[in-house]
């Protein structure tokens, strides 16, 4: 890659993440404005309700029933909260359907096709993380571009011409 192109990728790079960063800067501020404002209404529906219940009640008992309102609907949403998160937390991805490796659509009897089948299948037995799998990858590309002495060693010694 030229210095030209790589100084044009990298300037459009920095633009990208500028324009980026601005846009999330922006959704932030007004995201909080949006909460300041709730609150406030929040604050203002309280008041409204302490003081409509305290011209029929006495103060302690209108201040009791709007403070357990407001407790109870902190509770239920507090309740909520942990429903949703523990319930994305143990439903968990679906169990794999076993099949032989011969019935995997469209494979035939490609070895290819045969030895990726086998490899999903064993992958799906095992409940192996394709997060797992792609940091192995990454893994093992990097030792393979550091090290010509271990590319030798995995893909033969015609690796020798290539090493430079």
């Amino acid at each position: 890659m030229s210095q030209t192109t790589l100084a044009e990728w990298l300037s459009a790079g920095k633009d990208r993440l500028r324009h980026g960063l601005s846009r999330s800067l922006l959704g932030a501020g007004l995201a909080l404005f949006a909460l300041l404002a709730a609150l406030e209404g929040l604050a203002a529906i309280i008041a409204g309700g302490y003081g409509s219940l305290r011209a029929h009640w006495p103060p302690w008992l209108a201040g009791g029933v709007v403070g357990g309102l407001v407790i109870l609907a902190a509770a239920l949403a507090l309740w909520w909260a942990v429903h949703i998160v523990r319930g994305t937390a143990q439903a968990g991805p679906p169990a794999p359907v076993a099949r032989p490796a011969h019935e995997l659509h469209g494979h035939g009897a490609h070895p290819a096709g045969l030895l990726g089948a086998a490899a999903a299948e064993l992958i799906g037995e095992n409940r192996i993380k394709a997060r797992d799998l792609a940091l192995m990858a990454l893994v093992a590309g990097i030792a393979l571009g550091v090290s010509p002495g271990l590319r030798r060693q995995v893909f033969g010694p015609g690796q020798r011409a290539k090493d430079g």
